[in-house]
């Protein structure tokens, strides 16, 4: 992804100025602080970064020094922010040649958005599973009977660019299930895209069960199946490949708030 003058004039300083604090930490961890100076920079710098997430300057600083712990929902809050998918969180990141790169675990580069539209990043060994045979129609969440009750919405121009996304696509649900919490709260407002069905590994995904729907987070297994993720990375349930087809996929999770 080509950074513009400014970021790719900085990333590299910034990055060099903080990894003086990550000696003693492990590849992972340090993984993560590069990620969090790289989004910090791209939101504006520490301020701005600091204001988005309703934290102090020092917390910024701790999060970017790894003294301190970023919850996963604010790394979410600064990637969309910063205009990327959120499946990059899932991937390494690294600066070169005025270019944010990213790679697999297996340190294969992963094209970025701007290569492959903002459909999320992802390595050819997490190519989505395509919509099930028999399941073209678009599905609606459990509960909703009629086409009636979808409710369509209109949304701003500028917040669809980001989103990429069409209008027509787009449902809004209320959140009743708590697995995502604290990152995606019950009684949260949801914009899901019914077009969006592929189970890309990382994403976020409505799923109906029973006389509900539940939101989990999509990982790729060995045996060609998916693992259905809570927040905190717990297995679910595990769906092999043989039963993709019965999964009842609503869509794709592309905004989530909280009531005010």
């Amino acid at each position: 992804m080509r950074l513009d003058a400014r970021l790719a004039r900085m990333l590299p300083l910034r990055l060099q100025k903080f990894a003086t604090h990550w000696a003693a930490l492990d590849e992972e961890r340090r993984q993560l602080c590069a990620r969090v100076v790289i989004l910090v920079e791209m939101v504006g710098g520490r301020s701005k970064a600091a204001a988005i997430l309703g934290v102090s300057d020092n917390t910024i600083d701790n999060h970017r020094k790894g003294t301190g712990n970023v919850s996963h929902a604010a790394l979410c809050e600064l990637t969309d922010r910063a205009g990327l998918p959120q499946a990059t969180l899932y991937l390494n990141w690294s600066i070169k040649e005025g270019e944010l790169q990213f790679q697999d675990a297996e340190g294969r580069r992963v094209p970025g958005p701007d290569e492959r539209g903002r459909s999320g990043a992802r390595g050819q060994d997490h190519a989505p599973f395509p919509y099930p045979p028999g399941h073209a129609e678009g599905m609606r969440p459990a509960g909703l009977a009629e086409e009636d009750d979808l409710a369509h919405l209109q949304v701003p121009q500028d917040y669809l660019g980001r989103l990429d996304v069409e209008p027509r696509n787009l449902i809004a649900m209320v959140s009743s299930d708590a697995g995502m919490a604290p990152e995606v709260e019950p009684g949260a407002f949801l914009l899901v895209d019914i077009s969006d069905r592929n189970l890309t590994d990382g994403c976020l995904y409505v799923l109906n069960a029973g006389n509900g729907s539940i939101i989990r987070r999509i990982r790729r297994v060995a045996d060609g199946g998916v693992e259905l993720l809570t927040a905190d990375d717990s297995v679910s349930r595990h769906i092999g490949e043989e039963q993709l087809a019965e999964l009842g996929v609503v869509g794709r999770l592309r905004s989530h708030s909280r009531s005010v």
